[in-house]
């Protein structure tokens, strides 16, 4: 097989790969609780920060804290987008995300998630 043919077969099969997983909010749900997970894997760390520094999180951030809340916020997120996804009549098409499922403000969030 040529590489330009088995770029091709990449391509698709990652095409194909996004259009069942994009559209399926178990997969969304799946990536939320990797993403959760990964969060909760820095808990020791962050522990283990404030125990070394002899301080409460009120009083200091520790270094991987904001790594802490990227990840969790992402998995907050990902949650949002699987429900969403699941009243949404085409969430992809043409190798992207329905246009309403690219925004990402706590303020769309909301009003799409209430409205469910």
């Amino acid at each position: 097989m040529k590489k330009r043919d088995k770029v091709r077969v990449s391509e698709e099969l990652f095409r194909t790969m996004f259009e069942q997983g994009g559209a399926d909010p178990a997969a969304w749900r799946a990536q939320a609780d990797s993403l959760l997970r990964a969060a909760d894997a820095l808990k020791p760390l962050i522990e283990a920060d404030l125990r070394a520094a002899g301080t409460s999180a009120t009083e200091m951030l520790p270094p991987v804290a904001p790594v802490y809340m990227l990840l969790a916020g992402l998995a907050i997120e990902t949650l949002a987008k699987a429900r969403i996804v699941a009243g949404h009549p085409s969430p992809t098409f043409a190798d992207s995300l329905a246009e309403d499922l690219k925004r990402t403000t706590c303020s769309t969030y909301s009003h799409e998630l209430g409205s469910h």
